[in-house]
């Protein structure tokens, strides 16, 4: 049996199209990355805070929906949020979203605030973690 010779041509052509394979897993990769969990973090229940039963200390809350996971410890004295910090980011989040975010709750001691303009998710998400750490 002959073994054919492979032509530059043919050399470049087919590392042309690995790379473009590899392209392709990379961006569909990327793309369900992004996409899983929005559905759930977009509907995730917000039940607002009682701080009256809240002892005093730090808390730590959670949220899991794939690029929007994430942790928070939320200070509580006297029946007050007095500091609530990020632990574990979301990824892609703003942090001057997050800065809004926790200056809202502050503000108004609860988690029922506005959603932050075209964050809706790294909000729904935010506030998920902080309302799991209190409740």
């Amino acid at each position: 049996m002959e073994k054919k010779k492979l032509t530059a041509g043919k050399i470049i052509l087919r590392i042309f199209l690995w790379l473009i394979g590899i392209f392709a897993v990379v961006c569909i990769c990327g793309a369900a990355f992004v996409i899983l969990g929005k559905d759930k973090t977009m509907t995730a229940p917000l039940s607002g805070l009682s701080l009256e039963s809240v002892a005093n200390g730090t808390y730590e809350g959670s949220y899991s929906g794939f690029r929007w996971s994430t942790k928070v410890a939320v200070t509580v004295e006297d029946h007050k949020i007095v500091a609530i910090e990020e632990l574990k980011p979301q990824v892609f989040a703003k942090p001057e979203t997050i800065d809004a975010l926790i200056s809202g709750v502050l503000a108004a001691q609860d988690t029922d605030i506005d959603t932050v303009s075209s964050a809706t998710a790294d909000t729904k998400a935010f506030l998920s973690a902080v309302e799991d750490a209190l409740n």
